[in-house]
């Protein structure tokens, strides 16, 4: 795929997963993923260039239960994260990750996958 940025999502409000995988070029998220498509369960978005992930992300799709942002370049992760109560895996892999918060509140949570970050 090339697509260089996700298209605005302004009537997906049953939207329950998106693959946007592979697309190098998308570097953030629209507002409307996190604004509109608040039922969202499943994200796939690893393998773009995604730097940053909006704080309102965390907030405001709390059923969240699978996240796969591996091969971003995502170097911070809000405390916002421990919203995703309901989350049972959680991918980070190989973006740039230096510290991790608290993860104590994701009681659901079976796999977290941050390797190959700058986590020490």
């Amino acid at each position: 795929n090339k697509l260089k940025a996700l298209p605005e999502f302004t009537a997906c409000v049953n939207l329950d997963e998106i693959w946007f995988s592979g697309n190098k070029e998308i570097k953030e998220l629209p507002a409307s993923l996190y604004t509109v498509c608040t039922m969202l369960h499943k994200i796939y978005a690893e393998d773009c260039s995604i730097e940053e992930i909006p704080i309102e992300f965390f907030t405001n799709i709390e059923e969240i239960d699978y996240v796969d942002f591996g091969y971003n370049k995502i170097s911070h992760l809000p405390e916002e994260i421990q919203n995703f109560e309901f989350a049972r895996r959680l991918a980070f892999t190989h973006n740039n990750i230096s510290e991790i918060t608290d993860l104590h509140p994701l009681y659901d949570l079976k796999n977290l996958d941050l390797s190959f970050n700058n986590l020490t």
